[in-house]
């Protein structure tokens, strides 16, 4: 059992800083910095050695969003690779291999079929981060990571957990990631793998577009695919082009907020968080007088506004190039208070989600880094399920996600599964800025398929109305809303059960002992309320609050402070 009621404190800097789920890739980042890159340079080359060294969570075979914040401008960039699936893949093709919703009654599909596996983004978005934002070659900002394939690293306790439960397929997937006798390295071995090293040095000298999407490893992917029934094909993969398009964002107390936008659910961030302060402004309650981050009643009130939101989100979103998503009439004031007029002392019955008409004219890692120059850089990169599909194309030495099992079966709903369309997208980076200058704020996110949103609503409570620092941030218990069923399986997700960590309401570091604590009495005060309520969450079962990191800009003095969560391997390391 791991052990996670470790103390820590933030840590500071007058320079750059860089934190993540990997103590490696977080000193890759620092030396990316020293070497005359910025944030967006850092940024990535944290992402490539993150799929290094953290492959159960993260990779090349998979998706990414960033978000960037230039300080000479003070704007905030917002760059989405999301791969969509392939053109041939339908909802009446799947229902003639009798899956959704046929004759023979409903079949959902395999999460780790070759048809679950969209095009993936990341490539491409690496390249095209550093193109639009940073400073030196793709090839000098994927080097350490190569370095760390060939010459080999060791495998931290978190990740080597998360491995040997990981999910994987076909006797290239065992032979790189379970290469000691048909076993996943333990925690303190040293793994090597030439093959990924191999791929990051292609996609480097050549550009993903030349190095990724086409030639030997694109052909290694679509090989790979149709042996475990998908149809993703070359044509799908040379056509994949990264999003750019503008942020979606919200004031919450005097900071503004950014997500990225559809098809992500970052709205359900926006939304929650818009419904939570005219709820304490009705109450009173500003950032200077909360009741504190035990109080059973905003603990309440902060559950009520999530589950109303993911309603939303879950209803609404989808992928804006076949579908007009809602985003601007979901944020708007009339909408945002026909919700909040529903909350009341009770938890919610026979929730669903909101008509619009009358206003109408699971894995990932998260990682961030800022440089001396005041940029600063939101980046998060998934699989989905742990190692995704657990499919490894040949001699590639990377796992291909299975984003793609987040679409809806169902044939009358927006997010359902069709030709070259993004799935609905767990993934979300964060980033926030002062209002009244637009001055950096926070760069925040918190990996955990639909934790996040959840994650982000409480850090920001954290950092902004209970006014704790990055450490004590992340480090603090938190509540999960569990789903009763995925969205591909029911056209919804509703919430069912709060599940509340160990420590929640109380001392902020949990502790290892299930026993009597502050947060039983939050746990009984949201049971008389209506809610559903399970046993108090500890142990390696609180991997389930995901992981989090966040970079802090202390206004008076421009350093930066950051937090790594403790329910993960990893650390911040500042620049010196």
């Amino acid at each position: 059992m791991n052990v996670w009621n470790s103390r820590r404190t933030s840590v500071a800097s007058c320079k750059g800083i860089c934190t993540s789920s990997q103590p490696l890739a977080s000193a890759v980042g620092v030396k990316i910095l020293n070497q005359g890159g910025n944030a967006a340079d850092a940024a990535v080359a944290m992402a490539a050695a993150l799929n290094m060294t953290e492959p159960c969570s993260t990779g090349i075979g998979g998706d990414a969003f960033m978000l960037y914040y230039d300080a000479s401008t003070r704007k905030v960039s917002c760059l989405q690779g999301n791969g969509a699936t392939s053109s041939r893949l339908s909802l009446d093709y799947l229902h003639a291999l009798g899956i959704g919703a046929t004759r023979d009654g409903y079949r959902p599909w395999d999460p780790r079929s070759g048809l679950c596996v969209t095009v993936p983004g990341a490539a491409l978005l690496w390249d095209d981060t550093i193109q639009r934002f940073g400073r030196l070659s793709l090839s000098q900002v994927l080097q350490p990571a190569i370095e760390l394939g060939e010459e080999g690293f060791p495998i931290h306790a978190c990740t080597a957990d998360q491995w040997s439960r990981g999910v994987l397929q076909g006797e290239e997937a065992n032979r790189v990631f379970r290469p000691l006798h048909g076993r996943p390295p333990q925690a303190n071995e040293v793994f090597t793998n030439k093959d990924l090293a191999n791929t990051f040095r292609r996609v480097g000298t050549y550009g993903a577009k030349q190095g990724f999407y086409r030639g030997e490893i694109a052909a290694r992917i679509e090989e790979a695919v149709r042996e475990f029934g998908g149809v993703l094909d070359l044509q799908d993969l040379s056509g994949h082009e990264t999003a750019d398009e503008p942020p979606i964002s919200h004031v919450f107390r005097d900071i503004r907020v950014y997500q990225t936008p559809p098809p992500s659910h970052g709205v359900a961030v926006l939304l929650a968080l818009a419904m939570l302060e005219k709820l304490l402004t009705k109450m009173g309650i500003d950032k200077d007088n909360c009741r504190g981050r035990g109080d059973e009643y905003e603990a309440h009130l902060m559950i009520e506004c999530m589950r109303l939101s993911f309603a939303d989100a879950l209803e609404y979103v989808s992928d804006p190039r076949t579908t007009t998503v809602p985003t601007e009439l979901l944020l708007s004031d009339a909408f945002v208070s026909s919700r909040v007029d529903l909350i009341s002392d009770r938890a919610i019955c026979n929730l669903t989600c909101g008509d619009l008409t009358p206003f109408a004219t699971s894995d990932t890692v998260y990682f961030c880094c800022a440089d001396r120059e005041g940029n600063a850089c939101s980046f998060i990169n998934s699989n989905y399920m742990g190692f995704g599909t657990g499919i490894v194309p040949k001699g590639c030495g990377f796992t291909l996600h299975n984003r793609g099992y987040n679409f809806n079966l169902l044939p009358e709903h927006v997010n359902c599964v069709g030709p070259s369309k993004r799935p609905y997208h767990t993934i979300i980076p964060g980033l926030s800025t002062y209002e009244d200058d637009q001055s950096l704020h926070a760069v925040f996110g918190n990996m955990g398929g639909f934790m996040q949103p959840m994650g982000h609503v409480q850090l920001l409570r954290n950092l902004v109305d209970y006014h704790m620092d990055p450490q004590s941030s992340v480090d603090a218990p938190r509540w999960y809303l569990k789903p009763t069923g995925l969205s591909q399986t029911s056209g919804d997700m509703r919430m069912s059960s709060v599940q509340l960590e160990y420590g929640y309401g109380g001392s902020q570091d949990g502790g290892e002992d299930c026993g009597d604590d502050q947060g039983q009495r939050v746990a009984s005060s949201l049971r008389l309320r209506g809610h559903e309520v399970d046993e108090l969450v500890c142990g390696d079962a609180r991997t389930l609050y995901g992981r989090a990191q966040v970079i802090l800009r202390h206004r008076p003095s421009n350093v930066f402070i950051a937090g790594s969560d403790p329910r993960a391997d990893g650390c911040a390391i500042p620049q010196v």
